[in-house]
């Protein structure tokens, strides 16, 4: 039996399966190791369907959001990530700025970012859910697992994942 204790060691377990993001997230939540299914949206500058993604049950679930790279405001913050904690929701990973870091480090979520931004985002209605998304090296697909900590972020297939989750859920605990 395989124990999982971080992400080196599931890259070491899946070495041919596992997909390793690039450097370059920042952490800012207050829950260092989240694992989870994996959702998507693919936004720029508007955060209608971050909203409304995290507004859903997200229990067992990480957000992935690829929001362009947009430097030039946050896509979310203390506000929307509350009403994610309610709704169950492990984690968010943005290809994009967030805010009110203050508070969202006190948060009971996971929450990866490449930086972060005072501005306030738009809700046009623009983007897409549920569809793949590329940044940082890998293409995370709707329904794939995600596992985050301290040392990076590493995907695996949902069957991959599937097949070893009892394993991976008693090792990622806390």
């Amino acid at each position: 039996m395989i124990n999982f204790t971080s992400t080196p060691d599931i890259v070491d377990a899946f070495f041919e399966d596992a997909q390793v993001a690039d450097a370059g997230l920042r952490d800012f939540g207050g829950i260092k190791k989240f694992w989870g299914e994996i959702q998507t949206v693919y936004c720029y500058e508007d955060s209608t369907h971050i909203a409304g993604s995290l507004d859903t049950d997200g229990h067992g679930k990480v957000l992935v959001v690829d929001a362009g790279a947009s430097m030039r405001m946050a896509l979310t913050g203390d506000e929307v990530l509350g009403r994610a904690i309610n709704n169950g929701w492990h984690g968010i990973i943005l290809n994009g700025c967030i805010r009110d870091v203050p508070l969202v480090r006190e948060m009971s979520i996971g929450a990866l970012a490449i930086a972060s931004h005072p501005g306030k985002r738009f809700r046009r209605g623009d983007g897409k859910r549920n569809v793949p998304v590329n940044f940082f090296g890998i293409t995370f697909m709707p329904g794939d697992y995600i596992f985050c900590d301290e040392t990076g972020v590493v995907v695996l297939p949902r069957a991959v994942a599937r097949d070893n989750i009892q394993e991976v859920a008693d090792s990622l605990k806390d």
